[in-house]
């Protein structure tokens, strides 16, 4: 079985999206091009950031498949759609995003672990 069926839950609805990420907690959410070649090294740097003890689960919207779910996420965020792109939630509100290059292992292992934080010393 690969990581990313391991790892990464596809979100096809918006009612399963939103029950997720108002669940409360931290995830992640990745819009993903499986036709882009930037996007497929994305995916690769998020499966390497997956293998760090207490990484966030991965929901994965596959903006080609699901183009309604995405623009969706893009108004009820305000958050600009783009692909590969990499948005935070944390207790149900987006804290975070990146896009393209920046979506690398070291950077989100480094941002969950900013918002994670942010739990501990409260």
């Amino acid at each position: 079985m690969s990581r990313k069926a391991e790892q990464m839950r596809p979100v096809v609805n918006w009612e399963l999206f939103e029950a997720e990420v108002r669940a409360g907690g931290i995830l992640m959410l990745f819009k993903h091009s499986p036709r882009c070649g930037i996007s497929a090294m994305a995916e690769e740097e998020i499966q390497l950031a997956e293998k760090t003890q207490g990484f966030p689960e991965v929901l994965l919207v596959d903006v080609l498949d699901s183009r309604p779910l995405s623009q969706k996420i893009a108004a009820e965020t305000g958050i600009r759609h783009e692909s590969p792109q990499v948005i935070l939630f944390k207790n149900g509100e987006p804290v975070w995003h990146c896009s393209h290059h920046a979506i690398t292992a070291a950077n989100l292992q480094k941002r969950v672990s900013e918002f994670s934080s942010q739990d501990s010393a409260s």
